[in-house]
């Protein structure tokens, strides 16, 4: 990173995660803000950029404008059912597109953050580590689990960071995090079915948007990393806490145990061991409540 004010280009800065990375991330980094559509920019502090991941003249093109010192890859195609039926557009995407940045950050010397999931495990085990061999269960997470290995291959010293379920609501219109339907749908007084046997450790958006910029700029911060509350929680059980914190009913959470048909296969329990960021930072993850309170805390107020 320069001495100065670092530039930092945010590929999938459109997105819920690349939404709370810009509101969080202005203060620290000059912005360029890189999406397949830009937003206009005068009010949010940042540059908009048209880019492409699929297209590597596009990415270059993006380069060119922002001279990076850092870049965080959040851009994906993550929609499972989208990736099952068309694994050449997730291939496209999230492996092809995920080359061609790690390469341009090669090429320029920039340091590069990727954003991957838990969706590299199928929850056999339980509980996973940074050094835990991935075991996709479905496309969308042979595709991300294939960028991991093509952005190792290409850029050994880029971060890679997993996460699950990211909790928060969104900081612009248009963009809907899973927080603003389910707050939606719990204070409309409806009840939300939920796999009874599927385990996942959330985090907060305001505390992942910190915590990858805070990798980002530490040039000793080039390995797997994993990012979630320190505990791990069922996820009717995490529903029924949020409808208790948004003031509406617990048992508006129902558990299934028949999945609808045609849903790609997940994980179980893709339960993320973060080792790593504690050990490297000397910041413990937040516990599941604290999470769920933090992203209470983020909807914005009207009238």
């Amino acid at each position: 990173m320069t001495a100065t004010k670092p530039k930092l280009l945010l590929i999938g800065a459109s997105g819920f995660v690349g939404g709370w990375l810009s509101e969080v991330g202005r203060e620290r980094f000059e912005l360029f803000a890189a999406s397949r559509q830009p937003r206009a920019s005068a009010a949010t502090g940042h540059r908009s950029i048209l880019l492409d991941v699929t297209d590597s003249e596009s990415v270059k093109s993006a380069f060119d404008v922002a001279q990076p010192d850092g870049v965080v890859l959040a851009a994906a195609l993550a929609d499972v059912e989208h990736c099952e039926r068309e694994p050449a557009t997730a291939e496209r995407i999230n492996v092809t597109g995920a080359q061609h940045v790690a390469r341009e950050c090669r090429r320029r010397g920039a340091r590069l953050l990727y954003t991957s999931t838990d969706a590299v495990f199928d929850g056999a085990l339980g509980g996973y580590d940074e050094v835990a061999r991935p075991t996709p269960p479905n496309e969308y997470g042979r595709s991300k689990a294939r960028a991991e290995d093509a952005i190792r291959e290409i850029l050994p010293t880029a971060a890679i960071v997993r996460y699950s379920m990211v909790l928060g609501f969104a900081r612009r219109e248009g963009v809907h995090s899973h927080l603003d339907r389910l707050a939606k749908t719990l204070r409309a007084g409806e009840t939300i079915e939920v796999p009874i046997a599927e385990y996942r450790n959330p985090i907060d958006a305001p505390t992942l948007a910190r915590l990858l910029l805070d990798l980002i700029g530490r040039d000793d911060a080039s390995s797997v990393f994993h990012i979630g509350s320190r505990d791990k929680v069922a996820r009717v059980e995490l529903v029924r806490r949020i409808s208790i914190a948004l003031g509406c009913s617990g048992d508006l959470a129902q558990p299934i145990a028949a999945l609808p048909p045609g849903r790609a296969k997940r994980s179980a329990d893709s339960f993320l061991i973060c080792r790593r960021l504690p050990e490297l930072t000397g910041q413990a993850m937040p516990s599941c409540d604290d999470v769920i309170a933090r992203a209470v805390a983020t909807e914005r107020k009207t009238g």
